[in-house]
């Protein structure tokens, strides 16, 4: 009785205990989970709005050139427009401004000051170009190579140049060197004073090593008190899969330039051209991150924007709650336990009591009664019954020992009558012979 009595008080606990950990574990896990990734996916937007508008300030500023009459005033003057345009190209902290004819050659250059020097180099090939030319102002992310580069100035081969690191996970890549640059790129018609288009003003600014732009989408992003525990954030500018500005570091504390996004990420976010939500290992640790696509011109993907703050903390956190939630579920099951314990022995002590009061009887203690018992009002009748039937069976024991005994003096009694009379008989017979 008391061993199914325990069964029976230690298996919901013991059962439910363990399928109660799982869920808390499966639940708290996808819950906090999902609270990251709807933080990084917030942080992400915040960086895309960020580098929209960048964009669009850019834009606004080339036209703003363009539509000045100091502009117009030197169109005339080669030597003074170029010297103009690399003034205008310094202060904007453009790489290059370039005024372009009515079909789309390069009239004066910020690069080229030199008087009478013209570059005559056709520039529609670019969408920028070509919608500017039709009275459009556009910009646009571009990926110019190395050719390219050299055209507006050898310096921009050198910023734009990152050999690769070679990185863990990444889709494997022949080249060594990373000599393509990623340029703000943008266009916008100049009118006269009559409106009418005279021409186009384009302008570009590199952004590889550009390593201002980064650190300001990471403070703007996770300024202070955004990350408590320890953790950091992190945000990169992508050309295809290589990091062309971050401020993730590698284990010297060296920015990570040149080093590669996994596979993984590369085939969702550029591949598929889909954002990443979700952790992800960059460089040397784990972060919880977002990537998305950046386009050119054309729609085409060719990098990607990525923010992501360090995972660790979190998980530290996230696995001091959930065992500060075990350890407390586990104690409201431990003291259960004890409770219902405690209610099980008030409910077998007084059986076990009845049933040694049975066995002394059995063994010739007519004497023995259980007496008052705890345990609730159902246990201590049992007992008050069964020490009645006790009192009862021995009370009918006595009468039936008195009965025993009136009727053994009686056989005594008559068994000396009959003696009697046989012996009477017996002297008649003689005394008639």
């Amino acid at each position: 009785m008391r061993t199914r009595l325990v069964l029976l008080v230690l298996a919901p606990p013991l059962l439910m205990l363990p399928l109660l950990i799982g869920l808390v574990v499966h639940w708290g896990n996808s819950a906090y989970d999902q609270l990251l990734i709807y933080k990084v996916n917030a942080e992400l937007t915040i960086a895309r709005q960020y580098f929209d508008r960048v964009l669009d300030s850019q834009r606004q500023t080339v036209s703003a050139i363009a539509a000045s009459g100091k502009l117009r005033s030197v169109l005339g003057a080669p030597a003074s427009l170029a010297a103009l345009l690399k003034a205008q190209a310094e202060a904007q902290q453009f790489d290059y401004l370039y005024v372009l004819d009515g079909e789309g050659r390069v009239r004066a250059a910020s690069t080229h000051t030199r008087p009478g020097e013209a570059l005559r180099e056709s520039r529609t090939d670019w969408p920028v170009v070509r919608a500017a030319l039709e009275g459009e102002s556009r910009i646009a992310l571009s990926v110019f190579d190395a050719a390219r580069l050299a055209a507006i100035g050898p310096q921009l081969v050198e910023r734009a140049r990152l050999a690769i690191v070679p990185t863990a996970n990444a889709t494997p890549d022949p080249r060594h060197e990373e000599e393509r640059g990623m340029m703000i790129h943008v266009a916008v018609p100049i009118l006269d004073a009559q409106g009418e288009q005279i021409g186009v003003l384009e302008g570009g600014r590199l952004l590889n090593r550009n390593l201002d732009f980064v650190d300001t989408i990471n403070d703007l992003v996770y300024n202070d008190g955004a990350l408590p525990l320890g953790s950091r954030g992190t945000a990169t500018l992508f050309l295809d899969d290589v990091r062309i500005a971050t401020n993730v570091r590698m284990f010297g504390g060296d920015r990570a330039l040149g080093t590669r996004v996994s596979a993984a990420v590369r085939h969702r976010v550029l591949d598929r051209g889909e954002r990443w939500l979700d952790r992800a290992f960059v460089v040397n640790d784990w972060y919880v991150s977002g990537y998305e696509p950046v386009v050119d011109g054309e729609g085409r993907r060719i990098g990607m924007l990525y923010v992501g703050f360090l995972e660790a903390p979190f998980r530290e956190v996230k696995q001091n709650i959930l065992a500060a939630l075990i350890g407390l579920f586990a104690l409201i099951m431990a003291a259960g336990v004890v409770l219902s314990l405690r209610g099980a022995r008030s409910i077998f002590r007084p059986i076990e009591r009845m049933d040694a009061t049975i066995g002394a009887v059995e063994k010739g203690d007519a004497t023995a009664r259980t007496g008052s018992v705890e345990g609730g009002e159902e246990i201590a009748r049992l007992a008050g019954h069964l020490d009645t039937l006790l009192d009862t069976v021995a009370a009918r024991e006595a009468e039936l020992k008195q009965l025993n005994a009136e009727l053994d003096q009686k056989v005594v009694e008559r068994t000396a009558e009959l003696r009697e009379a046989q012996r009477q008989l017996v002297r008649s017979e003689k005394l008639a012979a």
